[in-house]
Formats: structure tokens, sequence, C-alpha cells
């Protein structure tokens, strides 16, 4: 579902087969996330639920105006999580991303996430349609090349998310 695209990219950047899956078995065990990947995903559906709950505290802009277009954060963010970023964004910038997500733990996503819809937010903004907005979707992640500026605007401005109130309203 997701964990192919993960371990191509681990495949790459260790250039060994073992490394890679090693690597892969203690993220996956550290990050908690295995609940992205059963049969009805439901640790994926309750932090999609969780996202659209801090998106309307954080960017309350792009959360209305997706609520407005009946634009449900599973069908653009899903792939996001289930991929940690891998397919998403481009590659040099899922390395950074990776490298504070092995560090502060799945709570990378949220943030990430928000920093995603934060510097897209004029280009949501201008989508007068479903239709539109689901276009475009897949393109706007593709284009954060400047991975600085993505993890400033996935850390600035987004006070402190707790690990602990992640958990609670999981």
């Amino acid at each position: 579902q997701g964990l192919n695209f993960i371990a191509a990219l681990l495949l790459v950047v260790f250039q060994n087969e073992e490394q890679a899956f090693w690597t892969l078995v203690c993220a996956f065990d550290a990050l908690g996330v295995e609940g992205y990947y059963t049969d009805r995903m439901l640790l994926l559906r309750a932090d999609m639920q969780v996202l659209q709950a801090f998106m309307k505290l954080k960017c309350p802009k792009v959360a209305k105006e997706l609520l407005r277009l009946n634009v449900d954060l599973m069908s653009i963010c899903s792939e996001w999580f289930i991929t940690w970023f891998a397919k998403s964004l481009p590659i040099s910038t899922v390395l950074r991303v990776w490298d504070t997500l092995f560090f502060e733990g799945f709570k990378i996503f949220f943030r990430v996430s928000m920093g995603i819809f934060k510097q897209i937010e004029q280009q949501v903004m201008a989508c007068q349609s479903f239709d539109t907005v689901m276009e475009r979707a897949k393109a706007w992640p593709r284009c954060m090349v400047q991975h600085n500026e993505l993890l400033k605007a996935s850390f600035q401005g987004l006070p402190y998310l707790k690990r602990q109130a992640l958990l609670k309203a999981r």
C-alpha cells in the first residue's frame, strides 16, 4: 500500500538490502504506524480526523475552503501518511522530512501536512470546485523543492504539538 515506496527509497539511500530492511523495521516500530497498513486502516482514518481537527485550528482558511468544497482530507493526505511522504515530495525534501520524522516521531506527519497546506494556501483558495482541488492536489507537494521552507512552515507558527495530545486525539 505504501511501504514499497518507503522501502525503495531506503534501498537508494543505503544501497544495501539488509540495512534498508532493518532500518524500515526499526522505523516502523518506532513510529507506531502499523494501523496504517491493516485491512480497514483504522489508525490512518483516525489520524485523518485528528489532522482535520488541527487544520481547523492551525490552517483555518484551508480547512474551511476544503470543507466548503466537500474535499475529505483522506483523499489528499492518506498517501502522504502511508508513504511517509516518499511518493509525494521531491526526494531531497523527503530525506529532510525523514530526518525530523525519525527524530521526533509520528507527529511530524501532522506538522509537515499542515506545513504543505500553509505553503499552498493561496492555491487552495483559488480552487473553485472539488474537481479542481483533486486535479491539483497531487502536484502541490511535488513542488516543495525548498525543503527548508517547508520545514519552517511546518514548525513556525504551529505551536508545539505534543505527542500525548495526538495520542489522546486518536
